[in-house]
């Protein structure tokens, strides 16, 4: 390594620990740096990624850039994919997309050797690259089993990314209640990331009642991490606590109350509490239950959720016909995202015979909604949908749609 750049480098480490303040990793943080300054890879790619988490030190992407880019010349697989997501998102240097794909491709062979050697940070890494689509096109499946496999080791960092996949039904089912397990674990180990998310949903009673305590508590560890952008969310969230300024939770009690009664709206309500974890653990088969007496009253929301835990599996085994059943008596009752929805599935015909026309139909119908945005992509897609059907095809889904009447609506 030039002398030049060992002096360069070694100032920027030096003025990044001096600005952090943290006197009690002073003597690990001097080992690892003259490791880093002399030429060590291994310690260049420790120090990037401390310095990019913000994990024990102040966040510093300059310093993470410099650090990263050294290990990187080396060919060190990891370091190359710290670069690229810095490249990616213009943190501690210019934005380049270009050099950002460059370097995930080159650090793409080099990590999948490490992750089958079971190397966790590869492995979260690695389940990165699949979940964003960054090298090839997005594998869901792919970035979830090695993340799980990472996060499996008890690694902080894979935890909380596997609590996200959880939350977002990427690559798995939909869970709150995994999601916030695997948060749980992270936070325990100090990801400020993990505590917050443990903190909002303890704060908004997310898969849970709401705990105000329990909320303070998780987002006041958060607020004071070394990772800047999650402490300001953090201190954001707890200055609405601190003010009182929280919607007011729904009563359960009350709503349940109301659904045993008979009546179909809290019915729904209800099926929407447990579905969506507001205020409650996550269950879907209860929701489902709940959803099915609203809709058998003929609730077109609920005949709609009904038929997604269908088609999706929510809790169940996935079966289209079923869910083709109930979206369609929402859709007949005028429900747009029912009509979306099930023009969809026919336009697809995956679990149910395709019926382009009856498609074309329900996209047109659905495109008269009152939602900007659902009356867009319904336009799109029947227009994707026209794109293979015959000329008479077309007439006759328009005829269809002109002859549409509302459920209950007299001819």
């Amino acid at each position: 390594m030039p002398r030049s750049f060992r002096s360069s480098l070694g100032a920027t480490l030096l003025l990044a620990v001096w600005c952090c303040g943290v006197l009690s990793a002073a003597e690990s943080l001097e080992a690892l740096q003259k490791k880093a300054v002399g030429g060590d890879a291994g310690a260049q790619y420790e120090l990037a990624e401390m310095f990019f988490d913000g994990r024990g030190v102040r966040q510093d992407f300059r310093a993470a850039f410099a650090l990263a880019a050294k290990a990187a010349e080396t060919g060190h697989a990891k370091a190359q994919f710290r670069l690229g997501s810095l490249f990616y998102e213009g943190k501690g240097t210019d934005k380049d997309l270009g050099r950002a794909r460059a370097l995930f491709r080159e650090s793409r062979a080099g990590m999948e050797a490490q992750a089958e050697k079971g190397d966790a940070d590869a492995q979260t890494k690695l389940g990165v690259l699949y979940l964003r689509g960054l090298t090839a096109p997005p594998e869901l499946e792919t970035a979830f089993k090695w993340t799980q496999r990472a996060a499996s080791t008890g690694l902080p960092k894979a935890q909380y990314d596997l609590g996200g996949l959880h939350l977002q039904g990427r690559g798995t089912q939909r869970d709150v209640n995994q999601a916030l397990q695997w948060f749980g674990k992270a936070a325990a180990q100090g990801h400020a990331s993990a505590q917050f998310q443990m903190g909002l949903a303890c704060a908004e009673g997310r898969g849970m009642a709401r705990d105000l305590d329990r909320a303070r508590e998780w987002l006041r560890k958060a607020a004071v991490a070394f990772d800047t952008e999650t402490a300001d969310r953090a201190k954001a969230v707890l200055a609405k606590v601190e003010a009182g300024d929280l919607p007011e939770p729904r009563n359960l009690a009350t709503l349940k109350a109301a659904a045993e009664k008979g009546e179909k709206d809290a019915q729904f309500q209800m099926g929407v509490a447990l579905g969506e974890a507001q205020g409650v653990a996550q269950d879907y088969k209860k929701a489902a239950g709940w959803y099915a007496k609203a809709a058998s009253q003929k609730h077109a929301a609920a005949q709609h959720a009904l038929g997604s835990i269908h088609v999706m599996g929510l809790g169940t085994k996935k079966d289209a016909v079923a869910g083709l059943k109930w979206w369609k008596l929402a859709a007949e009752q005028s429900w747009p995202h029912a009509q979306f929805d099930l023009g969809l599935l026919l336009a697809k015909g995956e679990g149910v015979e395709k019926d382009l026309v009856e498609a074309y139909k329900w996209l047109s119908l659905a495109g008269r909604g009152d939602d900007a945005r659902l009356r867009e992509d319904a336009m799109v897609l029947r227009e994707e949908v026209a794109r293979q059907m015959k000329g008479g095809e077309i007439l006759e889904g328009l005829r269809r749609v002109r002859e549409f009447k509302r459920a209950g609506e007299t001819p």
